[in-house]
């Protein structure tokens, strides 16, 4: 990549960078990393187009000073419109494809007949693969509720608990109308989980929340990509298997 961007100030040298073939030349490469795999590329792109832009213009304008920068800004808007495209796109692409591993994980767990009489240990097998991912240890433990006459009765977790105090009416009618809460007020065994996200979800008039307790605060970024939304498919899948079950 180096040897393409120092060829390129070569033989643009002297030359003025915001002519149209100068500049199409400078953006080539990035032009060029587009494809339809969804893999990442390297920030080095951006940044090195960006230098190479500011040598030619420090050159062609004699200046080697914070104005050439000032003045070459809405030059590279574009470059960076273009990182901020292709960042999206990659981070749409890689969540989709943990969504797709977190559903082979259900569909794989679920044809092992030694998991058969203990599907509470999906949970475990979610949750090692989510810190995997977020290369943090994030989630703490998943609890699966399901509504009945407007309480919250426990269908299984991913740890044993005594007890749990939630403000059943206000949460369920929260959480129907958003689809999924965080940090909610929630009590497990007489310690405060407040540092948490639930989603909901509905099969066949049987009616979920899972509850997600976390180690950390979740930071904005999470909320940003939607976190829940990641596990949606997943834990609908989930209420389905225990419908069945329950038929």
């Amino acid at each position: 990549m180096l040897n393409d961007f120092l060829f390129l100030i070569f033989i643009s040298f002297g030359k003025d960078p915001t002519q149209i073939l100068i500049y199409s030349l400078l953006i080539l490469p990035i032009i060029n990393s587009i494809n339809f795999s969804g893999k990442k590329k390297s920030p080095l792109l951006y940044l090195f187009t960006i230098l190479s832009f500011l040598i030619l213009s420090c050159k062609f304008d004699h200046q080697y000073n914070v104005l050439v920068l000032q003045k070459n800004t809405p030059i590279l808007v574009p470059i960076i419109i273009l990182w901020v495209i292709n960042w999206y796109t990659s981070l749409r692409v890689d969540l989709s494809n943990f969504r797709k591993e977190l559903n082979d994980i259900i569909d794989s767990f679920y044809i092992k007949k030694e998991y058969l009489k203990r599907p509470y240990k999906i949970y475990s097998e979610l949750i090692k693969s989510v810190n995997t991912y977020m290369k943090s240890e994030l989630i703490e433990d998943i609890y699966c509720f399901i509504i009945s006459n407007n309480k919250l009765n426990l269908v299984n977790s991913s740890s044993f608990i005594w007890e749990y105090d939630f403000n059943d009416d206000e949460l369920i009618k929260k959480i129907k109308a958003s689809n999924n809460l965080f940090n909610e007020d929630i009590k497990i065994d007489n310690v405060d989980k407040n540092r948490n996200f639930l989603i909901y979800t509905n099969v066949e008039d049987k009616e979920y929340i899972f509850v997600l307790t976390v180690i950390k605060p979740l930071s904005l970024y999470y909320q940003i990509i939607g976190l829940p939304r990641i596990f949606g498919s997943s834990f609908n899948k989930i209420g389905r298997i225990l419908v069945l079950r329950l038929n």
